[in-house]
């Protein structure tokens, strides 16, 4: 909302007269940096960690997911004084570090990249199911550990002592069928593609030798492809 009001706000023509985000709002960012020139924007650096942007600093950015750059600067334009208007570029630049303000430009990150292996399972299954449902989330990665239908614990006071040996043992105490989520297929022999006890990843991207060699994530390299 805060910026449909700026967008009013900027209609008045005053540069002194704003409208300004809740706090918080801009706590999350891209791990990146950004500057204008003239009517073009471009990759300024990155942040430790992050060294996959390497090839692509002080390149133009042309699109954020498929949006075109050019029509992402005509969206800022209108919650910017139209005086200010010509350099809207490179008085925005530290704004594409804002996940919110492209979300509102139509073009933001918001898509959900949810990364499942084959140790998912449990509690990470019902987070799939939720970030599919709520979201619209791609799952991506691996089949997971385990199945859409399981047992788990009542809560905290499911375990057992056993007196002579002392052995610990963990009884569940409830049963659960998450809905929403990939389940095996078979081919046209009846073959199942995956073993019976997983879920299947909507993108199946797995662990590639040549990329460990290298000390890379297969899967996080499908990430920043995707979102770069």
């Amino acid at each position: 909302m805060v910026y449909e009001l700026a967008e009013l706000v900027a209609s008045l023509g005053d540069s002194h007269t704003a409208a300004y985000p809740p706090e918080g709002l801009f706590n999350e960012a891209f791990p990146a940096g950004f500057f204008g020139l003239g009517d073009k924007v471009y990759l300024s650096g990155y942040l430790e960690g992050y060294e996959q942007f390497e090839p692509y600093l002080l390149r133009e950015i042309v699109a954020v997911n498929d949006v075109s750059m050019e029509y992402i600067l005509e969206k800022l334009a209108s919650v910017t004084d139209p005086a200010h208007a010509e350099g809207i570029a490179e008085i925005y630049a530290n704004g594409y570090l804002c996940p919110s303000l492209l979300d509102w430009a139509g073009c933001g990150y918001s898509e959900a990249y949810v990364l499942t292996g084959r140790i998912t399972a449990s509690a990470a299954i019902f987070c799939m199911s939720v970030f599919k449902a709520e979201l619209g989330a791609t799952v991506v990665g691996a089949p997971t550990g385990q199945f859409t239908k399981f047992f788990c614990p009542r809560g905290m006071n499911t375990d057992i002592v056993l007196p002579n040996s002392q052995i610990t043992v963990q009884i569940s105490g409830t049963w659960h069928e998450v809905e929403g989520l990939v389940e095996p297929v078979y081919d046209d022999e009846g073959k199942l593609y995956e073993r019976e006890n997983t879920v299947l990843p909507d993108v199946f991207v797995e662990q590639d030798i040549e990329d460990l060699r290298l000390g890379k994530d297969s899967l996080m390299e499908w990430v920043w492809r995707r979102w770069l």
